[in-house]
C-alpha cells in the first residue's frame, strides 16, 4: 500500500483564543475591540459595554443556559451574517453550572457528573473549532500551584474546564501594569500558550508582553485573517441523522464505525456533521 502523506501547506487559521485574568483587568473590554462581535454574556457583565458593542456593529445575547449557547454557535455556523468574532464572556460560570447540573442528575460517585459535563463541553469546543469566525473565550483567573503541593503559587491560570486550552491556538493572560509619574495603567498581554509563530509564548519573568490593543494584536496575527467574512456551512438535517442511525442499527461494528466517522469529522455528535459528511457515510453504508 503506497504511503499517503503529503507536503503540508500553510493554513489561514481563524483566531481561537482563551483570554484570562483577574477581575477588573479589562478582559471584556479587550475582547470587544475585535471586529463585529457577537457576544454571549453568561454573567450580565457585557451589558455595561453596550456603546462599544453597538459602535462595532456587534450584538449581545445573554444566557446562563449551556444548551442555548450550543444552539447559538450552531446558528452562527450555518446562517449568513456579518459577525466576524464570537465572544463567550466568561466560560467559568457556565462550566461550573454545567457540572453542578450533571451532578444533580447522575450524582458525584466516581466523578460521573464531571465526566458527563466534560463530554458535553467537548461538543461545544468541537463546534467552536470549526466555526468560521474569530473565537474569544474569557475566563476568570485562579492560582497556579506547583505540582505536588498546594502551598507554592507559581502564578495565575484560567478558571474553567480542564483542557479548555487544548482546543485554543492562543492562551493569553491579561494584566494591568501600573506606570510611574501619574500615568494611567496599561493593559498588557502575556502569551501563555501559542501555536501562532508571530505570537510566541512569554519567555520568562522578564518578558513584559505587549500592550493589548486590537491594532497591536492585528499587526502580529494578521488583519486580513481577523477581518475576513464568515461563510456558513450546511449541517446535516434531522432526517439524514435519523437515517444514518437507523442504517447503523443492525451492524455489529456500529459503535466503532460511528466513532471513526465522528473523529474524522472532528465532532462529538452526528447532528454536528455537515450534510455532505453524513451523505458520504450513508453512501458508504449503501454499497
Amino acid at each position: 500500500m503506497p504511503l499517503r502523506g503529503k507536503k503540508p501547506k500553510d493554513v489561514d487559521k481563524r483566531l481561537k483564543m482563551l483570554l484570562f485574568g483577574r477581575a477588573g483587568v479589562g478582559k471584556t473590554t479587550a475582547s470587544l475591540q475585535f471586529p463585529n462581535c457577537y457576544v454571549i454574556d453568561t454573567e450580565r457583565g457585557a451589558e455595561n459595554y453596550s456603546d462599544i458593542i453597538n459602535k462595532s456593529g456587534g450584538s449581545l445575547f445573554q444566557t446562563t443556559s449551556f444548551d442555548e449557547i450550543v444552539q447559538e454557535v450552531r446558528s452562527l455556523k450555518t446562517e449568513k451574517h456579518d459577525f466576524q468574532t464570537l465572544v463567550i464572556d466568561p466560560i467559568t460560570v457556565i462550566y461550573d453550572d454545567l457540572v453542578a447540573s450533571w451532578e444533580k442528575r447522575v450524582g458525584t460517585d466516581f466523578g460521573r457528573g464531571y465526566s458527563a459535563a466534560k463530554k458535553e463541553w467537548k461538543r461545544l469546543t468541537s463546534l467552536l473549532s470549526s466555526l468560521d469566525m474569530n473565537v474569544i473565550l474569557t475566563a476568570h483567573a485562579k492560582n497556579l500551584y506547583a505540582e505536588g503541593t498546594a502551598m507554592k503559587i507559581l502564578g495565575q491560570t484560567f478558571d474553567g474546564p480542564k483542557g479548555a486550552d487544548y482546543y485554543m491556538d492562543l492562551v493569553v493572560e491579561v494584566s494591568k501594569v501600573e506606570l510611574s509619574g501619574g500615568q494611567s495603567p496599561t493593559r498588557n498581554a502575556y502569551v501563555r500558550k501559542s501555536r501562532i509563530a508571530t505570537l510566541p509564548e512569554v519567555q520568562g519573568p522578564g518578558d513584559s508582553g505587549f500592550e493589548f490593543s486590537y491594532e497591536n494584536f492585528a499587526e502580529r496575527y494578521g488583519r486580513d485573517l481577523l477581518e475576513r467574512k464568515s461563510e456558513p456551512v450546511k449541517l446535516a438535517t434531522t432526517e439524514q441523522v435519523e437515517k444514518l442511525k437507523e442504517t447503523l442499527t443492525n451492524r455489529n461494528d456500529a459503535a466503532a464505525l460511528g466513532a471513526k466517522w465522528l473523529r474524522a469529522a472532528s465532532v462529538e455528535d452526528f447532528a454536528d456533521m455537515t450534510s455532505a459528511q453524513i451523505e458520504g457515510c450513508l453512501q458508504w453504508l449503501m454499497k
